[in-house]
């Protein structure tokens, strides 16, 4: 379904999202659509809670887009009755980040009570285009009790120039808009809506 590198972030978000145990009683509604960054995301792809499971996954793309071929993607992670602080939570995704082989460049930070990560993945024989990630947790009470972690994505193709210097030209621009990304998912008014 996923390129590798997309596979392999959501496996460490997925890793720190759900090792937790119960809290709180409250549910997350989950939108049909989103509104960010100028675009409407609907609900492309759905992997739900069940009896025995407390965590769900849900992705959104835009433009019709399937979920297998996105050009940018927003992905949901949550886990309920987690109890998951954001110390605890941004100590194991710099753990899991550091990981994931080949190690994107990355930072994770904690701010306002949220976990703020940025990573860029650098394109490689399996996946031939950068993949810019953002993300921002939410814990307890603002996470419908438990945690959630909100990633916005982007694809962007390599640049013409493929000499070493156009390649690091490229990077430099695909790390500029993946710290924009950052600032605009911190400031923005995002957030779960719970039952």
């Amino acid at each position: 379904m996923f390129k590798k590198k997309t596979v392999l972030l959501l496996s460490t978000f997925s890793a720190c999202l759900f090792a937790s145990s119960a809290l709180f009683a409250q549910k997350l509604i989950v939108p049909q659509e989103i509104h960010y960054a100028g675009k409407v995301y609907k609900l492309a792809f759905t992997a739900p809670q069940n009896r025995n499971s407390k965590r769900a996954l849900y992705e959104y793309t835009t433009n019709g887009e399937a979920v297998e071929k996105w050009s940018s993607l927003i992905t949901v992670l949550y886990e309920s009755n987690s109890k998951n602080d954001p110390f605890s939570f941004s100590a194991a995704l710099v753990k899991s980040l550091a990981a994931t082989k080949p190690e994107p460049i990355s930072s994770v930070v904690i701010d306002n009570g949220h976990v703020l990560m940025r990573s860029v993945y650098e394109p490689d024989a399996a996946n031939p285009v950068y993949e810019s990630n953002v993300s921002k947790s939410f814990h307890g009470a603002a996470a419908c009790g438990g945690l959630l972690q909100f990633q916005y994505a982007v694809k962007t193709p390599p640049g013409e120039d493929q000499s070493a210097a156009g390649k690091q030209a490229t990077l430099k621009l695909v790390n500029e808009d993946n710290a924009s990304l950052a600032v605009q998912l911190r400031d923005g008014d995002w957030q779960p809506t719970c039952e």
